[in-house]
């Protein structure tokens, strides 16, 4: 009888750590689990295993130097398989196996079945006899149950109904769509914005969605930072991101995560959405500056935040007390989920062996949490569920089928960029949503040779030829877009027939979305905030003039008015003026946007 050989997994990722020791035991190897290439070799030269499987970047002792060293030991013969997700270039590979010596090397993500194949040909023969009842219906015919996104049309328009943004943007990603997802109620309005499936700009109208707001909410800048900037709005004609930088508050590369992080805020807000109606185009929006996020994460931080769990729980009922098997889409996606609060704990527990309710009685997160988790997974096809544990076939199977298109690492920026990266990421922000006499400083009503002299200067900071290498992919592909425009630009207004065109273009959009007066609207965002300030320590005459300021600068905005109605009714502790005043002003902000819900709950109150 051949006997079973013993890995030994050197992983200082706890949570992959323990899919693959759940994955690896259930196939018949029996593991034992280092987490530092230092424990890693004291195990070697104890009691040493028929194969390490040890991922390249480790504490104490790399993979590579603990290959090296089990390789060069004089009392051992192992062979040694290496993983990583940095090191993915065959050429790289191929050096760093000859480097250190191992048998192979697998690169993160992987499917379980490759990683079952390459330990089985590096492991010396009759080490390993095929668990019982590993056949392609799992010993007992049993069916998978799984979603999978790519088989449902892409609708293009529908009702916005509670719950059904997930599968939406699931759908969207399964797609790969690029398009414009919209959202329609009265006046209220939203826009996703998606390429590839992933939403690179999302914007929604509302104070929630301004960049101001989020900073001031979160503390990044206090309110006299906030009012230098909108002071600079006014005086230079420029828009809130560039006073940022333009006074320092904020390096360009601060700027550009913090971009980043509002579009994510911004479609994550659009699970607020329970009315109104939806549609989805196809074509891409010229000058959409793109930062792109997770849309997994985007999904899950929606449902945390604004997830309807009773329904969720009805779609995972049938499914209780069946095994959730991981997909492909699983070894594939779960990285962009892994460090996420709540979702993030399952990892290690998923092997295809533990039901729901196993999962629930493990005690990793509580019932709600768990059926967010679950339904995500689920829905995202990452997870299915069968009547009978997973196998070795069915694991592969499943993978094989069901990985489809693999979300990718969203790259971050760090402050550590050289000072051309700064550099691409200020001209960037600041020229790419600017019209071409803009760009090139071009007056009114100029001659043809003032207008050859303008196109003649450089408008760029940096050399398109004379990026350097350590430039990020994203920031690279925005650089050599915005280059592209700029030639686009000299060409457009070097010519006169085609620079009177562009002229008309631009006076017929300027009269299409009017000259928003962006200023005020951010100065109105600061008053809001400081009138909510004012209403937390219960000082509701400064509440009212805060919220008043921010209504004589955007009238239009319901929740402002609102807010101020409440405010004037707090101040005048229920007299029957302010209850007049104030339900007036309520009855205003139902004009301006009856679906939203503070009106409502102000209105509940002064009534009850």
């Amino acid at each position: 009888m051949p006997m079973n050989a013993r890995i030994l997994v050197v992983e200082d990722d706890q949570h992959f750590s323990g899919i693959l020791r759940d994955y690896l035991e259930y196939e018949g190897f029996e593991v034992e689990c280092a987490s530092d290439g230092n424990e890693a070799l004291q195990k070697v030269e104890g009691t040493a295993p028929h194969l390490v499987l040890a991922d390249v970047l480790l504490p104490r002792l790399s993979g590579l130097e603990l290959c090296a060293h089990v390789q060069a030991h004089p009392d051992v013969s192992v062979p040694v398989v290496l993983m990583s997700a940095v090191y993915k270039d065959a050429d790289t590979v191929a050096s760093l196996l000859r480097q250190c010596g191992a048998q192979d090397f697998l690169v993160k993500p992987f499917a379980m079945d490759d990683l079952k194949s390459r330990l089985l040909a590096a492991l010396p023969d009759g080490l390993f006899s095929e668990r019982p009842g590993a056949t392609a219906h799992d010993g007992e015919g049993g069916a998978l149950v799984l979603l999978d996104n790519r088989l449902v049309p892409l609708a293009s328009e529908g009702s916005v109904e509670p719950g059904a943004l997930a599968s939406l943007l699931l759908a969207i990603l399964a797609h790969s769509h690029t398009g414009v997802l919209s959202f329609r109620d009265g006046k209220r309005w939203k826009q996703i914005v998606f390429l590839n499936g992933y939403p690179v700009w999302a914007d929604g109208g509302g104070n929630a969605d301004r960049l101001g707001t989020m900073l001031l909410e979160e503390g990044t800048i206090d309110p006299e930072q906030f009012a230098c900037a909108v002071q600079s709005m006014r005086d230079e004609g420029i828009d809130f991101g560039s006073a940022l930088t333009r006074h320092g508050i904020l390096s360009p590369t601060e700027l550009y995560a913090q971009l980043r992080r509002l579009v994510e805020r911004r479609a994550v807000s659009a699970f607020e959405w329970t009315v109104g109606n939806w549609s989805l185009s196809d074509e891409f929006p010229p000058q959409t500056t793109p930062f792109e996020v997770q849309p997994l994460v985007v999904v899950w931080k929606g449902l945390k935040d604004h997830g309807d769990v009773a329904s969720l729980a009805a779609l995972l009922e049938p499914h209780w007390n069946s095994f959730a098997i991981p997909t492909g889409r699983f070894a594939v996606n779960w990285a962009t989920l892994k460090t996420q609060e709540g979702i993030g704990v399952l990892g290690g527990f998923l092997s295809g062996r533990r039901t729901p309710a196993d999962l629930l009685q493990l005690g990793l997160l509580e019932r709600d949490d768990l059926v967010l988790s679950l339904a995500l997974l689920y829905l995202s096809g990452m997870v299915g569920f069968g009547a009978h544990p997973a196998t070795a076939s069915r694991m592969a199977g499943v993978a094989s089928e069901s990985s489809g298109p693999s979300t990718v690492d969203v790259p971050s920026l760090t402050g550590t960029l050289t000072d051309q990266g700064e550099q691409v990421i200020q001209d960037y922000l600041r020229l790419w949503h600017a019209d071409f006499f803009t760009i090139f400083k071009i007056p009114p009503g100029a001659s043809d040779e003032r207008v050859g002299q303008c196109l003649s200067r450089d408008v760029l900071s940096w050399e398109p030829d004379e990026l350097p290498e350590s430039l990020p992919g994203d920031l690279r592909a925005k650089a050599n877009a915005l280059a592209a425009h700029i030639a686009e630009g000299r060409r457009v207004l070097g010519d006169p027939t085609t620079r009177s065109a562009y002229q008309r273009e631009c006076a017929a959009r300027s009269l299409e979305t009017g000259n928003a007066p962006q200023a005020a609207l951010a100065e109105a965002a600061m008053f809001f905030e400081m009138g909510k300030s004012f209403v937390q320590k219960k000082d509701f005459r400064e509440a009212e003039l805060a919220f008043g300021k921010a209504v004589e600068r955007d009238p239009e905005s319901a929740e402002y008015v609102a807010y101020r109605g409440w405010a004037t009714y707090r101040r005048g502790a229920g007299s029957e003026h302010s209850v007049s005043k104030a339900c007036a002003l309520l009855e205003r902000a139902l004009v301006l946007d009856d679906h939203l819900p503070t009106t409502h709950y102000f209105m509940g109150m002064i009534h009850r």
